[in-house]
């Protein structure tokens, strides 16, 4: 058995201190009374910790902003063994966005000695996303007003206001006006998810009955499903078999309609010809659960966990602005609801979501 001398100890140390204190991001580790083990100096620059070793006091009493102290806190009462957060905290230089994450540490025998926070600092990738969004909603603007104008014309002359036109005109048009409300329908969800972002679509919330308003959304979609060669039927599950909530939402329903027609463009788009598209609407105690089941190629495991994020789509796919389920998501979380997907390849997908009757 190999012996460590105690100044091979104090070196492996030294060295230790040497890597922690230099690289780039911001290391706390602490016990779980919250009493400050190791915090290298990039974390006390990250967080305005002047204090230096010895540390009297909790860590978070020596963080000085009130609302890092708060995300700060509730991180480290996680029961995660691993979890994370985004911190964005205001200084004289501007406001720095810190990804904050908690590990338990332990020893290679599984001896539990605290929990280590991690901050790395991404404001510079937030700076480029912020640019990226600014430039894209300033071009979406900028091309809405002339692809408006051209739809207006384009509706004259399939009205024939302009004159008479050729059967062959008539459909060459109707290509054009509909490539053209593609492109419009692309650009008002680019401008949306803007207003969802950054919190300017404000809910208009009504009283309304759910299940009519998915028969009214399925029957409307019946022409297309038939042309699709595609079956669609939808059902109402009544969990609450009595009370003044049934059936009933207190939300937005312009939004909610929205949503499900995101889903059921995708499932109509995936489907192929002799598939099914199932609708279901469940009445629960508390809320009411929406569910798009189709029989499609399904969405690939690697691809599940990012469906929902801006501008990802499945791979192979070419159409759409791949912003409609990134939107959904906001529309639903918008309202205190959640969404998710189960999805098998080549035995199709099935999205579900929820949303409060009081929400």
């Amino acid at each position: 058995m190999t012996t460590i001398s105690f100044d091979e100890i104090a070196e492996l140390k030294v060295k230790l201190q040497a890597v922690l204190f230099s690289i780039e991001d911001g290391i706390v580790m602490t016990d779980f009374e919250g009493n400050i083990s190791l915090i290298n100096d990039r974390a006390r620059k990250m967080l305005g910790v002047q204090k230096g070793y010895p540390y009297e006091k909790k860590f978070l009493e020596y963080v000085q902003d009130e609302w890092v102290k708060d995300k700060l806190s509730q991180l480290l009462e996680t029961k995660d063994s691993i979890s994370s957060t985004e911190i964005g905290i205001a200084t004289d230089g501007g406001e720095i966005y810190l990804h904050t994450t908690k590990n338990i540490v332990t020893t290679a025998q599984g001896v539990v000695l605290g929990q280590v926070i991690v901050l790395h600092d991404v404001t510079t990738e937030k700076q480029f996303e912020k640019l990226k969004d600014d430039f894209v909603h300033s071009i979406t603007h900028d091309l809405k007003s002339p692809l408006s104008s051209l739809l207006g014309f384009l509706k004259l002359f399939q009205d024939g206001e302009l004159g008479a036109l050729s059967p062959e005109q008539k459909r060459y048009l109707e290509i054009m006006s509909h490539s053209a409300n593609d492109l419009l329908r692309m650009i008002n969800d680019i401008l949306d998810m803007s207003k969802l972002e950054s919190g300017k679509m404000v809910l208009s919330k009504t009283n309304w009955d759910a299940d009519a308003m998915v028969s009214h959304i399925v029957e409307s979609l019946r022409g297309v499903a038939y042309q699709c060669k595609v079956q669609i039927s939808h059902q109402y599950v009544s969990g609450e078999p009595s009370g003044d909530n049934h059936g009933h939402l207190y939300a937005d329903k312009a939004l909610v309609e929205r949503v499900l027609n995101n889903l059921l463009d995708n499932a109509l788009k995936f489907t192929p010809g002799g598939g099914a598209i199932e609708v279901q609407v469940r009445d629960l105690t508390q809320e009411i659960e929406f569910s798009v089941k189709d029989t499609g190629k399904g969405i690939p495991p690697e691809s599940q966990s990012t469906i929902f994020e801006k501008f990802k789509q499945v791979p192979g796919t070419k159409s759409g602005s791949g912003l409609g389920l990134a939107i959904s998501k906001y529309i639903v979380e918008a309202h205190g609801g959640r969404i998710a997907l189960e999805s098998q390849l080549n035995h199709g997908t099935k999205v579900f979501f929820t949303i409060p009757k009081s929400s």
